[in-house]
């Protein structure tokens, strides 16, 4: 501050122009401004009262007020500061929340003649069958465990009551929390056979447009037959001895259509198998075999169906004829 001109505006010998270059420098400095102050209405208190008094003090009381208004601004921008960022990163965490997980999926598909036991993310256990493809992803999501099926697999599911399994297949779409069973759900075939070893499912059914065609829950050793055809869904009970094994060659069929079982042997064996007589395909057949080679299987239903085969070694193909 330039004593100078403090001293003449004290003594009221200052013009309008040196008045304003003291405020200017007093602006400038808070702490001179004070001083100042101080200094002034000492000297007043002395000599007694001046117009400039006024104006000083006005001053003051200006700078004053513009301070004050600094801190609110400053303390005021801090609190919509910290509001602005929760509402952020509150915008954020919904958004995390609401936006589906981007889970990364794998997909295992057999050939025929192929079998293999596949360990799920959460150690379910799944025992995939000849020409059978199964996606799932590599970590399973918050929700829900799902996994898409076209073939026939054996699923031995891990329980967590917070976490759904779901098995998908083009015609069905199987829900359990923690169970065993056998599902065979080929997008060739006509049938979705289901077979509830433990626990309990619940199925819904759907047409080729995923319009619901059907709904059913299992219980323990229930088994869901879904005609794709009809859209029609039966249910009966089975024993452990109705139960495949692939990974022990171990076959069984109740009352299935000789063309059915066809179907089961080529991916089995990996041959194709042509039916010459479209009365042979109606058949109904019984059976349990395990660790049998085709030919002894074949040779087997011969004993109770009138039947000829040949075997074309050069396309692996398997002709029948009814006799």
């Amino acid at each position: 501050m330039d004593k100078d001109l403090f001293n003449n505006f004290i003594s009221g010998n200052s013009n309008d122009e040196e008045n304003q270059q003291l405020l200017d420098q007093l602006n400038r400095s808070p702490e001179k401004l004070n001083a100042a102050r101080k200094s002034y209405f000492g000297i007043v208190h002395l000599l007694g009262s001046s117009p400039n008094k006024i104006w000083l003090n006005s001053r003051f009381q200006h700078l004053q007020q513009k301070q004050r208004r600094r801190m609110l601004f400053l303390k005021t921008s801090k609190i919509a500061a910290f509001l602005i960022l929760a509402a952020f990163v509150g915008g954020i965490l919904t958004w995390i929340h609401k936006t589906p997980e981007t889970l990364k999926w794998t997909t295992i598909t057999l050939q025929r003649g192929e079998c293999r036991v596949i360990i799920l993310p959460d150690s379910s256990q799944v025992q995939l069958a000849p020409a059978s493809t199964l996606s799932y992803p590599l970590h399973f999501g918050k929700e829900q465990r799902e996994v898409h099926l076209d073939g026939e697999a054996y699923f031995d599911v891990r329980k967590d009551r917070q976490k759904p399994f779901i098995v998908s297949t083009q015609s069905s779409r199987l829900e359990v929390t923690g169970t065993s069973f056998n599902m065979s759900s080929y997008s060739s075939d006509d049938q979705d056979v289901i077979m509830l070893v433990e626990g309990g499912v619940k199925l819904n059914f759907f047409d080729q447009a995923g319009a619901q065609t059907g709904q059913i829950e299992l219980k323990p050793y229930q088994k869901a037959v879904y005609d794709k055809v009809s859209q029609e869904v039966t249910d009966s009970r089975f024993r452990d001895s109705d139960l495949n094994d692939w990974s022990h060659r171990k076959l069984s069929f109740r009352n299935e259509r000789f063309v059915d079982l066809a179907k089961t042997l080529e991916r089995y064996y990996d041959v194709d198998i042509i039916f010459k007589n479209k009365a042979l395909q109606e058949i109904l057949l019984n059976g349990d075999f395990e660790k049998e080679t085709l030919i002894d299987i074949l040779e087997t239903i011969k004993l109770l169906t009138p039947f000829s085969y040949q075997l074309d070694t050069s396309t692996n193909t398997i002709y029948l004829s009814a006799l």
